[in-house]
């Protein structure tokens, strides 16, 4: 480091010398220029009109020479200063855009440390250092939005992995379904950061979320498969494409929410409050579905346009189990809506 300091004083110095130099032949010169130049200008540009002169109009002609030679002087002096002082922008432009390339490397490398560290964290079996390498990761996120999806694809495949893990971990119940399980600090702590930055595709499957506080919160394409929602509040949420495949959402709360093209195969929604909700363009299969005990109104209910809904062979038995819906260009020509027990008592009388 000594050296190379050492070495660009020695540079910095040669250039300087180099001016002075310059400086000192061009003042000389301009001496000489100026003390024997006008004479010899007048004598030998017209040397006939010169011979024809007296002294006192030569002395005025040289004068005038030295005047002219000595504003063209100045003018040469005035371009030299121009382009010293355009070289010297040059330099500090060059000098700037070197700081500003070595200042964006320093950032890259300094990202780059930063997202290996805090994978590596993530691998960690600690659940303390996993748990610095999630936040780690979504602090990097939130710095550079260029990582964001190089962070996103990390945490969502670390929760496919875990929710496999826990699928396979608790085994089936005797009625051969996956029991859900609670996450764990990591894989809550994941869901949080998704939460938080909007990440695509978190996958919470055949886990326990009843009465989970979703509301507001944007989850695009989550996967809620074989998970149980029950009383859970996805009020005004949006999760478009979202899986609620074999998913327990009763007496959930999906006011207002936007689900448009998400897939409710062999989803169970009993007592579900709907209203305003938006399942358009959605697939819609198996589902147990029992209405709330008071229908909906037309301005109120949930949007089914442009679903499909394919269950059980049969036609649908109880559409106007269904008032108030909005279901423009449904297809559904298996359906199996349920009554809920207080209709069919009402019905029955």
């Amino acid at each position: 480091m000594r050296q190379r300091g050492q070495s660009n004083f020695r540079k910095r110095g040669s250039k300087v010398g180099l001016w002075v130099l310059g400086a000192g032949v061009y003042v000389v010169l301009g001496a000489l220029a100026l003390l024997f130049g006008p004479r010899w200008i007048v004598e030998n540009f017209d040397q006939t009109a010169a011979s024809k002169i007296d002294a006192a109009a030569m002395t005025v002609a040289v004068s005038a020479a030295r005047q002219a030679l000595l504003l063209a002087l100045g003018g040469v002096v005035g371009l030299a200063g121009v382009l010293v002082t355009i070289q010297r922008l040059l330099v500090e432009v060059g000098s700037d855009e070197r700081a500003s390339r070595e200042h964006e490397l320093r950032i890259d490398e300094n990202r780059t440390s930063r997202y290996a560290s805090g994978v590596e964290q993530l691998a960690h079996p600690e659940t303390d250092v996993q748990l610095g390498g999630v936040y780690a990761l979504e602090r990097l996120a939130r710095d550079s939005r260029d990582d964001l999806p190089v962070i996103e694809q990390v945490l969502m495949a670390t929760m496919r992995r875990r929710a496999t893990e826990r699928r396979e971990a608790k085994g089936r119940n005797e009625e051969g379904q996956y029991t859900p399980s609670w996450l764990t600090e990591v894989e809550e702590a994941i869901l949080q950061v998704s939460l938080r930055l909007g990440l695509t595709g978190c996958d919470i499957s055949f886990a326990n979320l009843a009465e989970r506080d979703f509301s507001g919160k944007s989850l695009p394409k989550a996967v809620f498969s074989g998970s149980v929602l029950d009383r859970a509040n996805l009020s005004n949420a949006w999760m478009p494409g979202a899986l609620f495949s074999g998913a327990s959402l009763s007496q959930a709360n999906l006011t207002g929410g936007r689900f448009d093209g998400a897939s409710l195969a062999n989803a169970h929604i009993m007592e579900t409050k709907l209203d305003n909700a938006s399942f358009r363009g959605s697939t819609i299969s198996f589902l147990t579905f029992y209405p709330p005990e008071v229908a909906y109104s037309d301005d109120t209910g949930p949007d089914f346009s442009f679903s499909k809904w394919i269950d059980e062979p049969g036609p649908p038995d109880h559409l106007e189990e269904l008032a108030g819906t909005t279901a423009h260009d449904v297809d559904m020509p298996m359906a199996i809506l349920h009554e809920t027990p207080s209709r069919r008592r009402d019905r029955d009388k």
